[in-house]
């Protein structure tokens, strides 16, 4: 039986749509206060990819779209498409509150996942490879659309807060997780960004007037479910 760290986060989170003067002037204004997120690599943006899957009746879509208080996602994710090793991430969401269960898999097992073949997580004895197996097998998920972005994120000091700026959402039907020539679509158009914002308890009363100062769209659909509507 194979043993794995995991990982489980527990945050609220709260998603915009951005301008382009939007995300400029929010980011002058949070200037003296944020800091990068060890992942921007010499200040830069970097890359994210997810494949999603969901069930022949495709009901964590459906749930998300019509509202469902407690509802989830499992997506595969990786930073490079040369990557050994994998995350499995169940995301779990209770309206504004949302709690992700994370472990790390081997490449050759995502590719196994990747094909509709879950048996490589009974290896494992963890609850995460344990629900995502069960979920996985018994409601018969598939792969059903690749979603990639840049990511630029900070970080405050204060309740765990992370700031994320989410640019050239685009997606691709399949299960093409480490193909590099996907024919990605672009799902919003360039001008706009995705702003999600996650906290532990509350947003200070500072961050919260920063955030009010510009008239951003409250987002309350996914990438994912962008995504689906943008190729099927």
């Amino acid at each position: 039986m194979k043993t794995n760290n995991i990982l489980k986060i527990y945050r609220h989170e709260m998603k915009f749509l951005l301008s382009t003067v939007e995300y400029e002037h929010l980011r002058r204004l949070l200037g003296a206060l944020l800091i990068k997120d060890e992942n921007m690599k010499q200040g830069r943006d970097y890359y994210i990819r997810s494949l999603y899957f969901d069930t022949p009746e495709n009901k964590d879509y459906y749930d998300k779209l019509i509202g469902i208080a407690q509802r989830k996602k499992i997506r595969l994710r990786i930073y490079d498409t040369s990557a050994d090793k994998v995350k499995l991430e169940i995301k779990n969401k209770q309206n504004e509150y949302s709690v992700k269960e994370t472990m790390t898999i081997s490449r050759e097992e995502a590719v196994l996942l990747s094909k509709g073949d879950y048996h490589a997580l009974a290896e494992y004895d963890n609850d995460v490879a344990k629900k995502a197996h069960f979920n996985l097998s018994a409601y018969a998920y598939m792969p059903k659309v690749v979603v990639d972005y840049e990511r630029e994120a900070y970080l405050l000091p204060v309740e765990n807060i992370r700031l994320t700026f989410d640019k050239r959402v685009r997606a691709f039907k399949g299960n093409g997780l480490f193909e590099e020539k996907n024919a990605l679509v672009g799902v919003l158009a360039p001008e706009y960004i995705i702003l999600e914002v996650k906290y532990d308890q509350y947003l200070p009363a500072y961050v919260e007037n920063m955030l009010s100062s510009i008239r951003m769209q409250r987002m309350s659909i996914s990438k994912y479910c962008m995504a689906r509507e943008t190729v099927g």
